[in-house]
């Protein structure tokens, strides 16, 4: 690591990394929240569908405080650009209704896309950590922290279902 440069990003190209990464999660959020009620409905395991619920609950929060951030910034989401996550997202809607009645398969999926869907957040959660650290952007650091909290807590929540419901 000793060979890497220091790259000396301006503060408009550090804005614009933070307003797609935040873009990126608004979006995901935006889709997800249209999905999970449905997710719901599907789920046969009493403990799959509280958590379901409980991911809805707070992926609306999480918009509202990327809202919030966007609003401060004067800036709308840019939500063309996350055709990989509305992807993952449209396609465990649509494996799921394909198991339907399935209910292990069916919730064995909702779990393994939920898990690849809270990563992929958690990611961008991340990376909008680091950039809320800068001083450019301290003004947000809370509202990042606390969206990147839930998506670690919602991460490790389907975690620990896949394993209580394979073991």
């Amino acid at each position: 690591m000793g060979n890497i440069k220091t790259i000396d990003m301006d503060a408009a190209a550090l804005r614009n990394v933070f307003i797609c990464q935040l873009s990126l999660l608004y979006a995901a959020k935006t889709h997800l929240t249209a999905s999970l009620p449905a997710l719901v409905e599907h789920a046969a395991f009493d403990t799959l569908k509280n958590a379901l619920t409980e991911d809805f609950d707070d992926s609306n929060k999480q918009m509202l405080s990327l809202q919030e951030i966007l609003d401060l910034l004067d800036e709308a989401p840019m939500t063309d650009n996350c055709l990989g996550m509305n992807a993952i997202i449209s396609e465990a809607y649509r494996n799921v209704l394909f198991l339907n009645g399935k209910n292990y398969e069916s919730d064995m999926s909702i779990i393994f896309y939920m898990g690849v869907i809270e990563h992929l957040q958690l990611g961008a959660g991340r990376m909008l950590n680091l950039i809320a650290k800068n001083k450019h952007f301290k003004q947000y650091a809370l509202l990042v922290e606390q969206t990147l909290d839930m998506c670690v807590d919602n991460a490790n929540l389907f975690h620990l279902i896949a394993e209580e419901y394979v073991n």
